[in-house]
Formats: C-alpha cells, sequence, structure tokens
C-alpha cells in the first residue's frame, strides 16, 4: 500500500480487498447511538464475511447480500456463531423492499465485487437503497474506482442529492477525516462516507 499526503490527512492506496475493517468498525462504534443495544450492518456486495465477521464478533447483527451463491457457504459458519446474522442472494437487493427500511445503523459496499457492481450499475440505485435502509444518523461507505467514467460526475453533491444529510471523501484509515474532493493523488480508489 502506499500513502498520500493531503491536507491534515493520509490518503492510502486502497487496491485489492478492503483491509481496513477495524477502522470502519471503530468509526462505526462512535456514530451508533448508545440507545441501541444491538446495531445493524447491511454489508451489499458481502463476498465471503470477512467484514462482517469482525462486526459480528463485536455484537452487531449483520445482513451480507451477494449474488454468488458460493458465498453462501462461508456465511453458514457466520449465521451458527453468530445469531441474528444471515446472507440474502442478491435478489434482496434488486429495489426498495421493506424489509430493510430504515433498519441499518451502516451500509458498506467495500469489497472488490461491490466496486464492480458500483461501476456496472447506477450508482443513483445503491444511493437510494443504501438511504433507505438506513435508520437516520446511520452511514453509507462505500468505495469507488477514481475514473472519470462514473455513472455521476460528483459522488459528494449527488449523495446530498439523494437525500444524505452530508457525504465526505474519506481516509480508509480514518473515516472520520474528511479529505478535500480536489485534492489530487494516485491512489486508484476513493472510499465515500455520507450520513443520513
Amino acid at each position: 500500500m502506499n500513502s498520500f499526503e493531503g491536507s491534515s490527512a493520509t490518503l492510502v492506496d486502497q487496491t485489492g480487498p478492503y483491509t481496513h475493517a477495524a477502522e470502519l468498525l471503530s468509526f462505526a462504534m462512535k456514530q451508533v447511538p448508545g440507545t441501541i443495544e444491538r446495531p445493524r450492518l447491511l454489508d451489499l456486495r458481502c463476498g465471503t464475511g470477512r467484514t462482517a465477521r469482525l462486526f459480528a464478533q463485536a455484537g452487531w447483527e449483520v445482513v451480507g447480500v451477494d449474488c454468488c451463491p458460493q458465498f453462501a457457504n462461508s456465511w453458514i459458519d457466520i449465521c451458527e456463531l453468530y445469531p441474528g446474522c444471515k446472507f440474502l442472494d442478491d435478489d434482496a437487493f434488486s429495489g426498495l423492499t421493506p424489509w430493510s427500511l430504515g433498519q441499518f445503523d451502516l451500509v458498506i459496499a467495500l469489497d472488490d465485487s461491490a466496486v464492480e457492481f458500483l461501476e456496472s450499475t447506477s450508482l443513483l440505485e445503491t444511493l437510494e437503497f443504501a438511504n433507505h435502509s438506513l435508520r437516520r444518523g446511520g452511514h453509507f461507505v462505500y468505495q469507488l474506482e477514481r475514473s472519470t467514467s462514473w455513472s455521476v460526475s460528483d459522488p459528494l453533491a449527488t449523495c446530498v442529492g439523494m437525500g444524505f444529510e452530508e457525504a465526505w471523501r474519506a481516509s480508509p484509515v480514518d473515516l472520520g477525516c474528511r479529505i478535500d474532493m480536489r485534492l489530487e493523488h494516485c491512489a486508484s480508489r476513493d472510499i465515500i462516507v455520507a450520513k443520513r
């Protein structure tokens, strides 16, 4: 991994699998109100559940959604070890569905397949689904390839336009740290955090 200095933050080149799950959990724990006994995570394109397992170990209820049936096998272990966790196939993500309405404190799309999914489908649909699924004050954290071929020209303004209260570009190692979108760096991906 390469680090890139900018503003007061360090940008880390995030290529390959998302490797900052502990930092994500730390950020998420600070955001959840103390009145919520068991926070809920929705992991879109969850893969084998590496990030989900860490959240489940910390007492979160986790729902993983993925299109690859082979990942369901790795989730059997997670669901047996951590009651309240479940795996859904990608059909659950088709449109706004009642099962997810305002049920989650955190929605993530960080796996490599999630990056490809966000690039190949409408980011707007994913933002709408995430906003629909989050409780007020919840966060959607996702990563995008730094590319001029985004389906939207400004992901931060698009998040706000889709109903999120605010959005910022973040360092993967400090998701609360806001990094100016105009700051040039050679990292291949940007982490975007949107607050409902």
